[in-house]
């Protein structure tokens, strides 16, 4: 796989909010990464759907990511508050959350939204099968418009699309072998290699005899 035409700031590029509620764009976020980012675009901070797909992504992903130089990104509309309690309540450790309280990057990704979108067979089945799962829903924590969907992206530093999944209905979401592909696939483009160098071994405290021995005299 490649990049495709297609980059995340195309025309004007709308703000995201950080948990300390500042104003970035999400490019320039992208820009700090290593050698690219998973983004995962929420329906919004309540849906267990989407909390099901974070958990999976944090299950999954988090640590062969991290391995390959890919950040993960999660982006969801509602305030900075919303996204701070979906992090701790997720216990969500592999990235970051941003807030986009108007949906204004789904709006420039072309995702879809409308209740039958949202909520066809498909989407039904998929919102029982969480339940069963164990996965709640934040009723808290849902927006005024409820029925928009979202999608995952990978994307590399220069905000170079690698892949789009755009969702088709609430719970439609790429595997993460999908996922995992295209971030080898970044790290391909990246090194020329797919095997990432195996982590530094841990530092050896074991001190030689010599230097354990005081050689002053009293």
């Amino acid at each position: 796989g490649g990049a495709t035409t297609s980059t995340l700031a195309e025309g004007e590029e709308p703000l995201v909010y950080t948990l300390d509620s500042e104003g970035v764009l999400l490019s320039e976020r992208v820009a700090e990464s290593q050698n690219g980012a998973i983004l995962v675009f929420l329906r919004h901070y309540g849906c267990t759907l989407c909390r099901q797909l974070l958990t999976r992504v944090q299950k999954e992903l988090a640590d062969s990511a991290k391995q390959l130089g890919v950040d993960i990104i999660a982006i969801g509309p509602g305030s900075v508050e919303h996204a701070l309690k979906t992090k701790r309540e997720l216990d969500f450790t592999a990235g970051d959350v941003l807030s986009d309280p108007l949906r204004n990057t789904y709006a420039s990704l072309s995702f879809k939204s409308g209740m039958f979108n949202t909520f066809n067979l498909s989407g039904l089945r998929a919102v029982i099968g969480s339940f069963l799962a164990g996965h709640k829903q934040d009723w808290t924590l849902i927006p005024a418009d409820p029925f928009a969907l979202g999608g995952v992206l990978v994307v590399d530093p220069d905000a170079n699309i690698w892949l789009k999944h755009t969702e088709t209905y609430a719970g439609d979401h790429p595997t993460t072998s999908d996922l995992a592909d295209a971030c080898r696939a970044l790290y391909v483009h990246a090194y020329g290699t797919s095997t990432p160098p195996p982590p530094p071994p841990p530092p050896s405290f074991t001190s030689s005899p010599s230097s354990s021995t005081s050689s002053r005299s009293i």
